[in-house]
């Protein structure tokens, strides 16, 4: 069952157990939970994070300018190792590390999403299955 079905069925229920509800409401369920699903806390640390891009290089500038998917990579894992390290906040912006990790992520989808993303990656390998087969040993 997915997480619509489930949430629908749960709603449903609710609804048949206390007062009666809007019928947009089962419609609504059909719908990408934008809001209902990410932690709002989660959400604002990577809006704190992405102001603080906007106020260095320009509200949107990946996307005026395209995307290289290694320099958001790189940044994403040295953001991910600090906090990794033991340090919760970026010293320049006061942002989580984590928040500019995801901010990263975020900007390589927005790339994606609007084409302009320019994929640096190395050539595709098995990475996958050597971790599946490293877990075997």
């Amino acid at each position: 069952m997915s997480w619509r079905e489930c949430k629908a069925e749960v709603m449903e229920k609710e609804m048949e157990e206390t007062k009666p509800t809007n019928p947009k409401d089962l419609l609504g369920l059909k719908k990408l939970p934008l809001f209902s699903v990410v932690s709002p806390s989660s959400l604002a640390w990577e809006a704190w994070a992405m102001r603080n891009g906007a106020e260095k290089y320009g509200a949107y500038n990946y996307r005026a300018k395209g995307v290289r998917a290694g320099v958001y990579i790189d940044a994403a894992l040295r953001h991910l190792g600090a906090w990794w390290d033991g340090e919760e906040l970026a010293e320049d912006s006061g942002a989580h590390h984590l928040a500019h990790a995801k901010a990263c992520l975020g900007i390589i989808i927005d790339g994606i999403v609007h084409g302009n993303l320019v994929d640096d990656r190395p050539p595709k390998s098995n990475f996958p299955q050597v971790l599946k087969e490293l877990a075997r040993k």
